[in-house]
């Protein structure tokens, strides 16, 4: 979306008092409510100005009260819009944009000091004249919210795709703003036999690959270095053995092909993250000073070296996930130390090339509270020198796409840094493919907040990087990690060949390196010893597991317009048994096993116009989540209000149960393109049912909702000898479908 007029709005930024001239308009019960407005701080910031507009609801209101600023636009010509703005304050407040003829989706607002963006898009057929739009801000007692820096601009309006999956478009994100893909292990992949498809099933170059990432929106391309990922006699620990070398080649053919490259120096001779951050070799014995000096020399040289290569190194990454050390060291400020010394030669560098090189600190775990915010502060206390605040997130791991927007910014606005998700990832599918344990895989279905498809796997992809565009300016990428890392033999255990099929995979992972690592690696790491091996992200993987690209590959560019899956397609991997427990991952986190209900839709023998459901049901513990898709049967519009659902189960004890929706979201064909209606959703609890509807009158002709419900006793205690029934959807008092 390009804005292609100026900024509609006056005193968006509340440089003036609004009072002062006839432009905003305040609407509010002032038996509760205060306004004012502030300027920044020691403790405050201001996205835009000097100035931003602040209310406080007083502790003696017993209701949510409603603030309403409006403000009438003389004329505004036929087009698309969007309105833009910033709120911070208390987290409970939800606020929204709205216009005479619709309502914006609502948000809550960002915690204090950390300037949260929202928006609204509309479409006018027709000139308007005084033409009126607003923002609500509703709160209960004891509540303070700020806005600042509304806008309203012009845009180009963008139309949806056809596509093979559903994607909304992601709105607020920047022209420049990486979509990127960690694609270390491919040389290791490519020397191991695999080869890779491009969607006519035609097999592809080495250029040809990097070449095909671009053509489905990919514009930048992160690759970790080790120092000397080899043991004495010259065997790679796996790992895809990134070395410098490997580096320059996957460099240039991400340079030939468009690309921006990012350098990840994890300043280790194999994996550096969390639980492990050993010196290199040659390190082993340095003092904090020599490897200050080290890291130098290595940095520069290294990106020297790759620029000479003709490789365009556009940022570099000082560490990998460095929460609890780097290098061998753990102490903050002997950290900054070595933060200090790669930051600077990466400037060195790039000012003796007259080239810009941003340069990244990466940490992990964002949904720890004040974490963060913590590191930027001792990064700002040591005066490192760097550009961008990266995370990693892993939806399975890390918590709420809300909190991973909230910290982020929080960062941005409190420090001034760029901010970016610099891995991400999710499963296709819960199979295994080469005899490996993976590291998310069926008995981690309880704590997926995502279905494990190929649309689940594109949803995730699109939603972080909403949730970083909802940064505002500051939120500049997110890199999808390891989607090439796929079985370099295909296996399946009950198959004839199984015991052929990994022995053969055991020799490609420990000669050319494509497992997570090889047995060599034990000398260098003390658990390789025992669990080294191939592949533990070939389900998380965007290709399957003969090298075919699934149609997730495309959220890269589908998230630029949008688009609508008239035929969706769940690639899926061949159907492997489980395969036997071998080997272990890095940082795999453990999750109690689920069951799950087998979705099995019987043709009702209703005739007209009704929606059309798949359900998946898990059951844990205290806990039955549920994700649901609503589609039409093609035969008329249907009315989502008039749609029911009953989900039957039978259990011992007969506590309250709670029913809640986390997530419900409507993707569209035509303006607005995507509606959440999560708000809209309730659920009854009945003696063996549990009956979910929606208050939201909207045309499900016109497009998918996907829902996401959790049920659960009021007391959280587990629940005895639960078993899942069928499911039956309604329309109207119609009984449409049954799900067994």
């Amino acid at each position: 979306m390009n804005a292609a007029d100026s900024n509609y709005i006056t005193n968006g930024s509340f440089e003036e008092s609004i009072w002062n001239k006839n432009t905003w308009s305040l609407s509010c019960n002032w038996n509760y409510v205060s306004e004012s407005r502030q300027t920044a701080d020691d403790y405050l910031t201001i996205p835009d100005g000097q100035y931003m507009e602040k209310f406080w609801i007083n502790g003696n209101a017993k209701e949510t009260q409603y603030i309403c600023l409006t403000q009438k636009i003389s004329y505004l010509p036929a087009g698309t819009y969007v309105l833009s703005g910033k709120t911070m304050g208390d987290p409970k407040v939800q606020t929204n944009f709205y216009t005479q003829d619709a309502k914006g989706d609502t948000v809550t607002v960002g915690g204090w000091n950390t300037w949260k963006k929202f928006t609204m898009e509309f479409n006018l057929t027709q000139a308007k004249y005084n033409y009126e739009i607003g923002i609500c801000l509703a709160g209960g007692a004891s509540t303070t919210v700020a806005v600042d820096n509304i806008s309203l601009v012009k845009a180009e309006a963008v139309q949806p795709v056809t596509g093979t999956v559903n994607v909304a478009k992601v709105t607020g994100m920047s022209d420049d703003f990486l979509k990127g893909v960690d694609i270390s292990s491919y040389i290791s992949e490519i020397d191991s036999g695999v080869t890779y498809k491009d969607w006519n099933g035609q097999t592809l170059s080495n250029q040809g690959f990097f070449d095909f990432l671009k053509s489905a929106g990919v514009n930048a391309v992160r690759i970790r270095v080790w120092n000397n990922p080899y043991n004495g006699s010259g065997a790679g620990y796996g790992g895809g053995n990134n070395d410098l070398e490997k580096a320059k080649i996957l460099g240039k053919l991400a340079t030939n092909a468009g690309m921006k490259v990012l350098i990840d120096f994890h300043y280790s001779d194999f994996w550096a993250d969390p639980g492990k951050q050993s010196a290199p070799k040659a390190w082993k014995n340095y003092s904090v000073s020599q490897k200050a000096s080290a890291i130098t020399s290595f940095t520069s040289d290294s990106l020297r070296s790759l620029l000479s290569a003709g490789v365009d190194v556009a940022m570099v990454q000082v560490g990998n996930e460095t929460n609890n050390g780097m290098c061998g060291e753990s102490n903050i400020a002997n950290k900054c130390t070595l933060y200090r010394a790669g930051c600077t030669a990466v400037r060195s560098v790039a000012n003796a090339y007259g080239k810009k090189i941003e340069i990244a600190i990466h940490y992990t775990n964002p949904e720890t509270s004040g974490r963060y915010t913590s590191y930027a502060s001792y990064l700002r206390q040591y005066n490192v020198d760097y550009d961008v605040f990266a995370t990693s997130y892993y939806p399975f791991w890390h918590g709420t796409l809300s909190n991973l927007t909230n910290v982020l910014s929080e960062v941005a606005n409190t420090y001034q840094k760029k901010v970016m998700v610099a891995e991400v990832s999710y499963a296709h599918t819960l199979e295994d493919g080469d005899g490996h344990e993976n590291t998310i895989s069926a008995k981690d279905a309880s704590s997926m907040s995502y279905p494990a498809t190929v649309q689940g796997q594109t949803t995730v992809v699109r939603d972080v990087m909403q949730a970083v565009a909802d940064v505002g300016d500051a939120g500049i990428g997110v890199f999808y990690w390891e989607p090439a890392w796929i079985p370099v033999g295909v296996y399946q255990k009950n198959a004839s060949n199984a015991a052929s099929i990994l022995a053969s995979n055991r020799q490609k992972w420990q000669q050319y390196g494509s497992g997570w690592a090889s047995s060599y690696a034990g000398e260098y790491e003390s658990d390789a010893t025992t669990w080294y091996g191939g592949s533990s992200w070939d389900n998380q993987a965007m290709f399957d597991f003969t090298g075919k690209p699934l149609a997730s590959l495309n959220v890269f560019r589908y998230v630029d317009t949008g688009a609508i899956a008239q035929n969706p397609v769940e690639s899926k991997a061949p159907e492997n048994s489980q395969a036997p427990v071998e080997s272990k991952a890095p940082e795999i986190s453990q999750a109690p096993v689920v069951s799950e209900t087998p979705v099995i839709s019987q043709a009702p023998s209703y005739a007209g116009a009704a929606p059309q459901v798949s359900v998946t049901t898990n059951l844990q513990g205290n806990t039955i989540l549920q994700n649901y898709t609503i589609t039409t049967n093609g035969k008329g519009s249907v009315d989502l209000s008039k749609v029911k659902i009953r989900f039957y189960y039978t259990k011992s004890g007969n506590k309250k149960q709670v029913v809640a929706c986390d997530s419900a979201g409507a993707q569209l064909s035509q303006a607005p393109w995507y509606q959440d209606v999560t708000a809209n959703v309730s659920g009854v609890s009945e003696s063996d049912y549990v009956e979910i509807a929606c208050d939201k009158s909207l045309d499900l002709s016109y497009g998918t909702l996907q829902m996401t419900v959790r049920i659960h006793q009021e007391d959280w205690s587990a629940y005895e000898e639960l078993k899942a029934g069928r499911t039956e959807v309604y329309y109207g008092d119609e009984l449409v479908q049954t799900i067994l």
